[in-house]
């Protein structure tokens, strides 16, 4: 069996990053990888999961009715999945993801990979974040140190 991805999404809403992840997911489950799609949000598009439900591709939804201010919530229930899964990959795709998916990962001794698209978040796009939004953000920057240090690693093997 090939390499398991773990990929997190914000949603499966028909816009362009939902669509790369579909393609990049089609194409790696072509070659042999083991893939699973984890969405935070019920917003979704049926076209998109029916393309990747025709193909095996199994999508998890870890909606927990919250924003940017419950990222340990949705953190605790990737790192769930990761624990679920073993995952030798998590990627992440949008913001939010980005955040609840590096923190998941780290939690869970799991490499990440992001893929940066929409909003930028970085400290140049502060202040229009609240408090809460800033504070997560400046964890997530602690954990950015030990995510380069595993992708190293991961790409070394």
């Amino acid at each position: 069996m090939g390499m398991s991805i773990l990929h997190l999404i914000d949603s499966l809403s028909l816009a362009g990053a939902e669509r790369h992840l579909v393609q990049v997911a089609l194409y790696l489950a072509a070659r042999g990888y083991k893939k699973t799609v984890g969405v935070l949000s019920r917003i979704n598009d049926d076209f998109l999961r029916r393309r990747l439900d025709e193909t095996g591709i199994p999508v998890v939804t870890l909606d927990r009715r919250g924003g940017l201010g419950r990222v340990p919530v949705y953190a605790r229930a990737a790192r769930d999945l990761c624990h679920r899964l073993r995952p030798h990959l998590v990627t992440t795709q949008c913001s939010f993801a980005d955040i609840v998916g590096r923190w998941a990962a780290g939690l869970s001794g799991v490499p990440t990979v992001t893929t940066w698209q929409n909003v930028p978040y970085d400290r140049s796009h502060w202040g229009v974040l609240p408090l809460r939004s800033r504070l997560a953000l400046t964890l997530q920057e602690r954990l950015e140190v030990w995510s380069i240090h595993e992708r190293a690693r991961f790409i070394a093997v």
